[in-house]
């Protein structure tokens, strides 16, 4: 089984097989933006129930990894990285 998916923004994150992986770098001009992403994502955390396997930032950017469940992306996983992509897209990107 094939770790891609086709949700909404999808093309902007890259996919790995093995181990089944979908990581995303999200770039801000400024920390207050990376914080604004950052606390956004912990709601839709909270609220959804999935958790990424990794969270990396700094002053002006933050990395996503979630690792798919055996082989493939539970729903729940697919649709936060969905929510966090529309959320940047509209918030963030010019």
């Amino acid at each position: 089984m094939s770790c891609q998916s086709d949700f909404p923004y999808a093309e902007k994150w890259d996919f790995r097989n093995k181990p089944c992986q979908m990581t995303r770098k999200f770039q801000f001009s400024a920390y207050r933006e990376t914080r604004d992403f950052l606390d956004y994502l912990n709601a839709q955390i909270e609220e959804i129930g999935a958790q990424p396997s990794t969270i990396n930032f700094a002053t002006t950017f933050a990395s996503i990894t979630i690792d798919g469940e055996e082989g493939s992306f539970l729903p729940e996983q697919l649709f936060l990285a969905e929510k966090i992509s529309e959320f940047y897209q509209q918030t963030f990107v010019q």
